[in-house]
C-alpha cells in the first residue's frame, strides 16, 4: 500500500505541475480521502499499519520527516512506534525527532493538531528560509493509553503549517477505527473461546459420575477443537494415572499407548507447566515424553495442559492433533479456559467416588499437611505419632490389676438333716429356691410308720393304765409303781413319736437361699436319721473366694478394693474390698493360687452362692508397657537368674 501511495503522490506532484492552485486542492482532498477509506479498511497487523497510517500522513502533511510516538508508564516519558524515514538504532534518533520528544506540548483537546516551531542546527540549501515547524497530531489519548503522531515540517510561513495541521486530522479516525477494529475482532475470539469452553463444561456438568463424566471430558474436547486423541489423568501420589481416553471406554494399564500418554502427563506435571510439542526453539521446556509420543503415533501436535486447584496440579489434560492442524492461540485458549473451569468438578467427583476409607486417610494427610508440612508427610506424621504412642505406652499412668477368677461362697450354713430313719414322701423346694418364711415346708418324710407305732404305744398304755388301776384296787403298791412306771415310759414313746411325726415337714431355722439338698430325684426313697438333706445359707452372707495366682500375690493387700463380673451376668460390675487372704498356697486346676476373700459392696437379687466369673484387684498404677510385658519379663528373670 506504501507504494500504491506514494505513486499516487507521484501524480499529484504532476497534477500540480500542469493545474492550477483549486484543483491541485480538490485532487489532494479526493486523494486523502481515498487513502483514509483503505486505512479505515485495513486488515493487517499493527505493525504494518502503523508504516502505513505513517506513510499517508507525511505524504498529507508534505512532511519531511515523521513518527508515531506512544507514552510510557512514566510520565513524560515516550518512546517511538515508527519513523519516517526509518533509521538504524546505532545511527542514533534524529536530531527533530529527539528535540521532538522533549517538547510534546499538553494536550487540551484530543481532535486539535498542535503546531511548534522548530529551529534545526543544520539546514540544507533548499531549507534556506523557509521556516520549520513540528505538527503534533493526538491519535488517542487517553488516561491509561497515549498515541500521538509528530511530524516535521518546512514551509513559507506558519499559515501554510497549519492548514497541513488541519489536513492531518482527517487521517486521526483511522487508528481509532483500526484499535476498535482489533478490539472487537479480540472481543469475537474471545466470546468464540468461551462459548466452546461452557459448552463442554455444561455436558461435563450433566453426569455425577466420575469414569462417565472423565469419558464425556475427552469426548467434547476432541469434537469440539477436532483432536485424534484426548486423555485425562489425575494425580495419585507422586504419578499421574491416566482415567479417560476418548473413543475408549475400557483399556488395560498394560498398553504401551496408556504409558506413553502417563508419561507425557507426568512430564507436565512434574514441571507445573504446559508442555507442547513440537515447541518453539527458545522454549526452555522439557518435552522428551510428548516428542516420543509424536514419534511413535504421529507425527502428532501434543499438548499438555494442568489442571490446577487452589495453585495445587490435581490433573493434566494431553490433546493431540494432527501436524497440518495444529493449535493456534485462539485455540490454546479456550483449552486453558477449560481446564480451569472443569478441574474443580474433577477433584470433587473424585473426591467423591473415594472409597470411604481411602477419604479418611486423606482428611488424616491433610491435617498432618497442617501439622508437620507438605513434604514427606506420611513419614513424619508416622514419627510423630509413634513418639506420641511409645510416649504414652511409657509414661502414661494406668492403673494396674491382679486378675482372678472367683466363686460366691457363703459366710453361714444351715444344716436340715433327717429327723429319723424313714422314706421321701413330698419335695417342695430346690437348691436355688429362696426361703422367706420360717413356716415354709421344704420336704416331707412319710409318717406311716410312726403313725402305726404310735397307735401300738397307745394300746400298751391303755393296758398299763389298767393294770395300775387293778393294783390299786387290790392295795397291792408295789404292782401300782411298776405299773404307772409303764404307764409313764410307754407316755414317753408316743412324746418322741409325735415329735418325729411333726418333724416329718422339714423346715428351715433361718431365711435364706437353699444352697444344696436335691431331692427330686429321691422322692420314695429312704434317708436314715441325720442324714443332711438341705444347706440354706442367709443371704446377706454371701462373699466372694478370688483365687489368685501365686506371681501376683504380692501386689494384693488388705484393703483394696475392686470389681467382679459373674458369667450369670457380664453386665453388671459389683465392688468389693478385700478382707483375709489366706497364707497357704492351694493347688487348683493345676496351678499354686492363694485364697483371698471379699466383702462384696452389694448383694443384688440374682446372686447365688456357686456363681463364677472374673474379679480385678486396683493393686496402683504402672505404664502399658510394664502391665503387658510383666508376665514375659519375669520370665526370662526366672530363666535367666537376673
Amino acid at each position: 500500500m506504501v507504494k500504491d501511495v506514494e505513486t499516487k503522490a507521484a501524480r499529484g506532484g504532476t497534477v500540480k505541475q500542469h493545474r492550477g492552485t483549486g484543483d491541485r486542492g480538490k485532487a489532494l482532498s479526493f486523494d486523502t480521502t481515498l487513502w483514509i477509506d483503505r486505512l479505515e479498511r485495513f486488515e493487517g497487523n499493527f505493525p504494518e499499519f502503523i508504516k502505513q497510517l505513517l506513510a499517508v500522513q507525511c505524504l498529507v502533511a508534505r512532511a519531511s520527516a515523521g513518527a508515531i510516538i506512544e507514552q510510557g508508564a512514566e510520565q513524560g516519558s515516550w518512546s517511538v512506534l515508527a519513523a519516517r524515514p526509518s533509521h538504524e538504532r546505532k545511527a542514533g534518533m534524529p536530531d527533530w525527532l529527539s528535540g521532538a520528544l522533549k517538547r510534546v506540548p499538553p494536550v487540551s483537546n484530543a481532535k486539535q493538531a498542535y503546531l511548534k516551531k522548530y529551529c534545526a542546527q543544520k539546514k540544507s540549501s533548499k531549507e534556506v528560509g523557509k521556516q520549520e515547524y513540528l505538527i503534533y497530531l493526538p491519535l488517542i489519548y487517553e488516561q491509561a493509553h497515549r498515541v500521538m503522531g509528530v511530524f516535521y515540517v518546512t514551509v513559507a510561513d506558519e499559515s501554510v503549517a497549519r492548514d497541513r495541521a488541519n489536513g492531518l486530522k482527517l487521517t486521526q479516525s483511522a487508528y481509532t477505527c483500526f484499535d476498535l477494529r482489533n478490539q472487537m475482532r479480540k472481543q469475537n475470539k474471545d466470546m468464540t473461546i468461551i462459548t466452546h469452553a461452557m459448552e463442554v463444561l455444561d455436558r461435563f456438568n450433566e453426569h455425577s459420575k466420575y469414569k462417565s463424566a472423565a469419558m464425556v471430558l475427552c469426548h467434547e474436547v476432541a469434537t469440539v477443537w477436532r483432536a485424534d486423541r484426548v486423555a485425562l489423568g489425575l494425580q495419585q501420589g507422586a504419578y499421574v494415572k491416566m482415567v479417560a481416553l476418548n473413543q475408549t471406554e475400557h483399556f488395560s494399564r498394560k498398553m504401551q499407548l496408556i504409558h506413553d500418554l502417563e508419561g507425557v502427563m507426568e512430564e507436565s506435571y512434574d514441571q507445573d507447566i504446559e508442555v507442547f510439542w513440537p515447541a518453539s526453539p527458545e522454549s526452555s521446556v522439557i518435552a522428551r515424553q510428548a516428542k516420543r509420543l509424536s514419534d511413535r503415533y504421529g507425527p502428532e501436535c501434543v499438548y499438555s495442559f494442568p489442571l490446577r486447584r487452589e495453585g495445587e496440579v490435581i490433573g493434566v489434560l494431553t490433546v493431540e492433533m494432527p501436524i497440518d492442524r495444529a493449535l493456534d492461540e485462539q485455540g490454546l485458549e479456550g483449552l486453558r479456559l477449560l481446564c480451569n473451569l472443569v478441574a474443580p468438578r474433577v477433584d470433587d467427583l473424585k473426591e467423591a467416588n473415594k472409597w470411604i476409607g481411602t477419604k479418611l486417610a486423606d482428611s488424616a494427610k491433610e491435617a498432618g499437611k497442617k501439622i508437620v508440612g507438605p513434604t514427606h508427610t506420611w513419614v513424619k506424621v508416622a514419627v510423630v505419632g509413634l513418639s506420641i504412642a511409645l510416649g504414652f505406652l511409657f509414661f502414661w499412668p494406668v492403673t494396674d490389676t491382679v486378675e482372678s477368677p472367683f466363686m460366691i461362697d457363703a459366710v453361714r450354713r444351715q444344716v436340715i438333716a433327717a429327723p429319723f430313719d424313714g422314706y421321701v414322701e413330698e419335695v417342695y423346694a430346690e437348691p436355688g429356691d429362696v426361703v422367706t418364711d420360717d413356716q415354709q415346708v421344704l420336704a416331707t418324710l412319710s409318717t406311716g410308720e410312726l403313725r402305726l407305732r404310735r397307735a401300738s404305744l397307745v394300746a400298751e398304755l391303755a393296758q398299763n393304765r389298767i393294770e395300775a388301776d387293778i393294783a390299786r384296787r387290790e392295795g397291792n403298791t408295789v404292782d401300782v409303781h411298776i405299773a404307772q412306771a409303764k404307764a409313764d415310759a410307754k407316755q414317753a414313746e408316743i412324746g418322741i413319736v409325735d415329735d418325729d411325726i411333726e418333724d416329718a415337714a422339714m423346715r428351715s431355722p433361718m431365711l435364706g437361699i437353699v444352697i444344696d439338698g436335691n431331692l427330686k430325684p429321691r422322692t420314695g426313697g429312704a434317708v436314715q436319721r441325720g442324714e443332711v438333706l438341705y444347706e440354706v445359707a442367709p443371704i446377706d452372707s454371701l462373699r466372694a473366694e478370688l483365687y489368685v495366682p501365686e506371681d501376683r500375690i504380692n501386689d494384693v493387700e488388705l484393703g483394696q478394693r475392686g470389681e467382679l463380673s459373674s458369667a450369670a451376668n457380664p453386665g453388671r460390675y459389683i465392688g468389693f474390698v478385700v478382707e483375709s487372704i489366706e497364707p497357704i498356697a492351694q493347688v487348683r486346676q493345676g496351678q499354686n493360687v492363694f485364697l483371698v476373700r471379699v466383702k462384696l459392696d452389694g448383694l443384688p437379687a440374682w446372686m447365688r452362692p456357686g456363681m463364677q466369673g472374673l474379679a480385678k484387684v486396683d493393686v496402683g498404677t504402672t505404664s502399658m508397657v510394664n502391665k503387658w510385658t510383666r508376665g514375659a519379663v519375669n520370665w526370662v528373670r526366672m530363666k535367666l537368674w537376673i
